[in-house]
């Protein structure tokens, strides 16, 4: 979810814009994340499932493709070799940072909604390109043999939590 008073308008986007494109919005909401605040930006009459209590690999091994931005649960696609588009375009500062899935070849940067619709349109070839680069990203934070795959993920997310709190901290003084 996303810390932010568009989310309602942003999620009713994607919905519609999924949806146009032949495919169902499903919602995997974060355990820790309010569900009723869920519940009304997809109110009764809504296509999109929206569920919390899941089985997440179960949930992504039925999906054709993954939404998200900055996310565990992406690891999780792309282990399962699922198309991630990540959607940049949002105004979230986190978003500003280096998107290590991006970076290392596991999802396609969405960096407008021309492109996440695009995309959207054209998930097969989206799903093959990333077949051709994923495995950069697996190798570096899952499956090395090392024992340090653990490791060089929560330096990653740490160094990634460290830029935000430096930029804004940049922001506060200026």
């Amino acid at each position: 979810s996303f810390p932010h008073g568009k989310q309602q308008e942003w999620y009713r986007y994607m919905e519609g814009a999924v949806e146009k494109a032949g495919y169902r919005f499903v919602v995997k909401v974060h355990p820790g994340t309010d569900l009723k605040r869920f519940r009304t930006i997809f109110g009764e009459g809504s296509a999109t499932k929206v569920v919390q209590e899941f089985d997440l690999d179960g949930l992504i091994s039925h999906c054709e493709g993954v939404i998200g931005t900055i996310s565990t649960a992406l690891i999780n696609a792309a282990a399962l070799g699922k198309t991630i588009l990540s959607v940049e375009w949002l105004d979230v500062e986190m978003l500003r940072v280096r998107n290590i899935f991006v970076e290392y070849g596991s999802a396609i940067s969405c960096r407008s909604q021309s492109d996440f619709e695009h995309c959207l349109r054209n998930l097969q070839a989206c799903g093959n390109k990333l077949d051709q680069s994923r495995g950069r990203f697996l190798e570096q934070f899952v499956s090395y043999t090392d024992g340090k795959s653990v490791e060089r993920t929560v330096d990653a997310i740490l160094g990634r939590a460290e830029k935000n709190r430096q930029a804004q901290t940049r922001g506060v003084g200026a």
